[in-house]
């Protein structure tokens, strides 16, 4: 039977109703102690997938549900993924221990938590700016170096609500790129801004030339047609193409380098999508060397993902630096 925490490495994490994780991760733990491993499971797996739309969970519940996924996979026969879990759950609240699973699972548990798994980097695209980003319920910002193994990220407008979770495994001295898809910074409100100072108020650093007897006339400023192209950056898919003017010197600028960047625009998102097409294959990889390969590989794709937007970039901002 394959194990709920298999399942949920490096895929997102569906989702779903927000149950209430401390109740499901204490339905484990009985369940494990009872021996009914199916129900175990089938409990966790509603934890992982309550991770996509609940709170940011406190490290010491994550450490008990990761907890109760090693255990169940130790009874199970998995030590492999006893160990992972193991040692995620030492690593982010190494006091917690729930006595019930007895001495047995605590010495594989104790080796696990000793064990030197090397470091690594996360990375999120797109940029997580005005988003609030959690790795093993803590707060963090990225790009982050951690240690190798299992970690949750969470991505959302709060503490309280998250917008996209995912456990995931990261390889010894590697990086891995979570794809999000959130491309839309959450809305902020205009009720939080400070007032500016209007014309009739006084400012206390500049007490000169300016009295109450003589308020300058201040002239409207003239409008600029781009005025709000220029402030409030729009995708590059949403941006209107100038017309083709003949003559001049816009011929030298010609649609090689429009045609250049939407070429590589293309294929940076086939690459894209290319890392994304990696993730399913690791749930039916057995062994760790067809882990890191699929994940080099995914790696590559990642790569070739960012080169390919920089040349599209740089080729659609030449035709416009020609074109004006």
């Amino acid at each position: 039977m394959i194990s709920p925490l298999l399942m949920a490495v490096l895929a997102p994490l569906a989702h779903a109703e927000c149950d209430d994780i401390a109740v499901l991760v204490e339905r484990a733990e009985q369940a494990i102690v009872e021996t009914r491993h199916d129900a175990a499971g089938a409990t966790l797996e509603q934890a992982e997938k309550a991770l996509a739309c609940g709170p940011i969970p406190a490290p010491g519940l994550l450490g008990r549900m990761w907890l109760a996924e090693g255990t169940r996979a130790y009874m199970q026969g998995d030590e492999k993924v006893a160990r992972l879990a193991f040692a995620a759950a030492a690593r982010v609240a190494p006091d917690v221990w729930v006595d019930s699973y007895g001495p047995m699972v605590k010495k594989v548990y104790d080796s696990a938590a000793q064990h030197d798994s090397g470091a690594g980097s996360v990375r999120i695209h797109p940029d997580p700016d005005g988003w609030s980003t959690a790795l093993d319920g803590h707060q963090v910002d990225f790009p982050i170096e951690v240690a190798a193994g299992l970690h949750l990220l969470q991505v959302g407008r709060g503490a309280d609500q998250t917008d996209y979770a995912e456990i995931f495994y990261l390889p010894r001295d590697d990086t891995y790129f979570v794809l999000t898809g959130l491309e839309d910074t959450p809305i902020v409100s205009l009720d939080g801004v400070a007032p500016t100072v209007s014309m009739g108020e006084v400012d206390p650093e500049n007490t000169s030339e300016t009295t109450p007897e003589e308020e300058p006339t201040v002239e409207p400023a003239p409008e600029e047609p781009d005025a709000t192209a220029q402030t409030e950056p729009q995708p590059l898919d949403a941006q209107p193409l100038p017309d083709p003017t003949p003559g001049g010197d816009g011929d030298f600028s010609s649609p090689v380098f429009l045609v250049l960047g939407g070429a590589a625009a293309l294929a940076a998102g086939g690459t894209a999508a290319l890392a994304l097409a990696q993730d399913p294959q690791m749930d039916t990889v057995p062994t760790q060397e067809g882990l890191d390969r699929i994940y080099a590989r995914q790696r590559a794709f990642g790569y070739t993902s960012y080169g390919m937007m920089g040349v599209a970039a740089t080729g659609i901002g030449l035709h416009f630096a020609l074109t004006f």
